[in-house]
């Protein structure tokens, strides 16, 4: 089997796929614009300090970009990895039960599954975990509802982790090649810029032909724009998971929710959904702020009175999140 962060890896690498078009789109147009419209061209007015400003402005903007993409793509994935055979190989093992399994797509002879396991975390709580894995041997079910299966986790409080024991990690290489792609992109587009622009427009006056709406500022700072929408979309679509640190050192409770205004962030038709909850800790009632992302049809889910249910953190119980298909 294969062990990931599949989610993650897949809405990242839509990311990449969606910003390398939609920049050449954008780089295309500009360039083009600049250099078929008279009134942009070998414009010197800038002084010399002004185009020393802008060329660093531009050269920030870009190696700034590139190394946010590199960290968000290439080196979370090898940090990831790393992380992930650690625990596999030392990590503290923790007996769990499969309470369902389902198929998300066939990829050839092979199965992307998706299972929830449960199991008693560090602190004696019964919690349920997700994870999405390709299974290489789907002929042999061993993922059935109601089987044993061992997890491995890391006891890190601030970089808790848990996988799979019998996970195998290998390489995406669809995503390590959209991710490379984009990187090359994103030292080609404002190289050329720089060189191109240089030997056509300076005509011996340095860099002064460079200005704010000059291709090589402008598209940077709309390629930085467009990056951190789509990081944003991405965040706010993909599904809500526990965290890590919560499902291995959390309690779960039954909390109500208490009457007061519910704060509605219409984000595409959906909304981020705060509630207060009230529940009881250590012979004390606390009170404590929930959020839920949710589709408008599911905004009548958390009401008034309505008992959920939730995990908190025993150090400080304020902080909660969602638990369970709620």
């Amino acid at each position: 089997m294969q062990n990931s962060n599949s989610f993650s890896k897949a809405i990242f690498n839509s990311v990449s796929y969606t910003f390398a078009v939609l920049f050449i789109l954008i780089f295309g147009s500009f360039v083009f614009i600049h250099y078929y419209q008279e009134g942009w061209k070998y414009s010197y007015e800038t002084s010399a300090t002004a185009a020393f400003i802008y060329l660093f402005l531009g050269l920030f903007l870009w190696i700034s970009l590139l190394f946010t993409f590199a960290k968000k793509s290439l080196l979370n994935l090898l940090r990831h990895k790393r992380h992930l055979s650690q625990v596999i190989q030392r990590g503290k093992r923790l007996r769990g039960e499969i309470k369902s399994c389902s198929i998300i797509r066939e990829i050839k002879n092979y199965e992307m599954l998706s299972i929830d396991v449960e199991f008693n975390n560090l602190v004696g709580s019964t919690v349920q975990k997700n994870f999405q894995f390709l299974d290489i041997k789907p002929e042999e079910k061993r993922y059935k509802v109601g089987k044993a299966i061992a997890l491995m986790v890391d006891e890190d409080v601030d970089n808790p982790l848990i996988t799979l024991e019998e996970a195998r990690i290998i390489w995406d290489y669809k995503y390590i090649r959209n991710a490379i792609l984009t990187l090359l992109l994103l030292i080609i587009a404002p190289s050329a810029l720089l060189i191109v622009g240089y030997a056509i427009e300076s005509q011996g006056q340095g860099w002064r032909y460079l200005s704010f709406f000059h291709p090589f500022i402008l598209v940077a700072i709309l390629a930085w724009l467009l990056f951190l929408i789509l990081q944003f979309i991405s965040l706010v679509t993909r599904p809500k998971q526990l965290s890590e640190k919560l499902l291995l050192y959390g309690k779960t409770a039954l909390a109500k929710i208490v009457p007061g205004q519910t704060i509605n962030f219409d984000i595409a038709q959906s909304s981020i959904l705060q509630v207060t909850v009230a529940f009881e800790y250590k012979g004390k009632i606390v009170h404590a702020e929930l959020k839920k992302f949710s589709t408008m049809s599911g905004m009548q889910d958390l009401v008034a009175g309505k008992e959920v249910k939730i995990i908190y953190d025993q150090q400080d119980p304020t902080k909660i999140e969602l638990y369970g298909n709620q």
